[in-house]
């Protein structure tokens, strides 16, 4: 596992806890909260053993998840010497039943790295697992883990009496490199005035039939990154492609790829 720091305005503070799922030759790869690193592009992760932290390594977000409240920081380790690579943790395919017993490991408001056990209770409407005793404050992040394989990532609790997790079973696709299609994306911001000036397009084309996702640009810097965006408005459609800038309606139809 590993404590999650973040930069915003200029002020690193701890933002969460994380643990490795996955490592290739090039690099490895820590699940953690989606809110976690929210507003956030570049991070610093803490490894931790025997009480201390023995290495750290720069890391940025690979993947956010917007069904439920996860997402992947990535590290490079192309060039870092093996003892500094951090160990992974497989992530389990069979979610966990009711009654079953589980443990988490993270770092209670951005504190020292400390282990809990509980059990699973369910799962609510949003498929997230359920489980007792609540965790303490500031987990965000942490994995839950049941055989020696994470099972969920810990994002909440409710009423000091139970917690929440994102279930690893709705992920493991994605995180076994099964990559989702990206959505039709309208990329905004509130101070962006040409932006304004586009989203009655995008309201046309929406009831015309064209499923589009209107996302906030100050609230998922990541995107920036992961599709290069250097301007707004910017529109991503099916295939990954990204345009920017203002357009005309006929323009957006077509770079959708919807029926004219």
């Amino acid at each position: 596992m590993c404590r999650v720091n973040g930069a915003v305005s200029g002020r690193t503070t701890v933002r969460g806890s994380g643990v490795c799922f996955k490592v290739d030759r090039e690099c490895a790869y820590v699940l953690t909260c989606r809110h976690v690193v929210s507003g956030v592009r570049n991070f610093t992760l803490e490894f931790w053993k025997g009480g201390q932290v023995v290495y750290s390594h720069s890391a940025t977000v690979k993947k956010v998840y917007q069904s439920v409240d996860a997402a992947v920081l990535v590290i490079s380790i192309s060039r870092t010497k093996p003892d500094r690579i951090p160990s992974a943790v497989p992530v389990s395919e069979k979610e966990p039943s009711k009654g079953d017993l589980i443990y988490s490991a993270g770092c209670p408001a951005g504190g020292y790295p400390t282990m809990f056990e509980g059990s699973i209770v369910g799962k609510d409407q949003k498929g997230n697992l359920i489980f007792i005793p609540p965790p303490a404050g500031g987990r965000s992040g942490s994995g839950i883990f049941q055989d020696g394989k994470i099972v969920g990532i810990l994002w909440g609790r409710s009423d000091e009496r139970c917690g929440y997790a994102v279930s690893c079973a709705d992920l493991a696709d994605q995180l076994q490199g099964k990559q989702e299609m990206p959505s039709n994306l309208f990329i905004s911001a509130s101070w962006c005035k040409a932006c304004d000036t586009i989203k009655p397009v995008i309201e046309a084309l929406k009831k015309a039939g064209v499923d589009i996702k209107t996302i906030d640009y100050d609230e998922n810097t990541y995107l920036a990154e992961l599709y290069k965006i250097n301007s707004l408005p910017a529109y991503v459609n099916a295939k990954g492609d990204v345009l920017s800038g203002a357009q005309t309606k006929d323009t957006l139809l077509k770079f959708y790829g919807a029926k004219q």
